[in-house]
């Protein structure tokens, strides 16, 4: 079951069951901060709110300054392995992904589909 957590004004959603788990850090964002907006995403250069909120998000729940390991989401059944943190500047294209890496994190943006973590 998730439970909603706060932290740092940021409210995010947490896995009682992954909590469990030594070495599994995880949250499932909201858009819910200071203010109820939140974004943190897509990527835009032009509005560098987006990479700050990421930063605080990261703090508040316990990775801060992790790179996130992300997916250029394309709609396929292309699951990528992440064994090194290229994917952190360069998204790589695929819609699932894997990691055995510690001290990073995986990052999926849904707008219309359900993400589903397994560890």
């Amino acid at each position: 079951m998730l439970q909603v957590k706060r932290q740092s004004q940021i409210t995010f959603l947490r896995s009682e069951l992954l909590d469990r788990i030594p070495g599994i850090v995880h949250a499932f964002s909201t858009r819910r901060a200071e203010g109820n907006a939140f974004p943190l995403g897509p990527d835009a250069p032009a509005n560098p709110l987006v990479q700050m909120n990421r930063d605080r998000f990261l703090a508040a729940i316990g990775a801060p300054g992790w790179p996130v390991l992300k997916l250029k989401q394309i709609h396929s059944a292309i699951v990528c392995e992440m064994t090194d943190t290229q994917a952190a500047v360069d998204p790589v294209e695929g819609d699932a992904s894997m990691t055995a890496l510690r001290g990073v994190m995986v990052g999926i943006q849904t707008a219309d589909c359900v993400p589903i973590l397994l560890a």
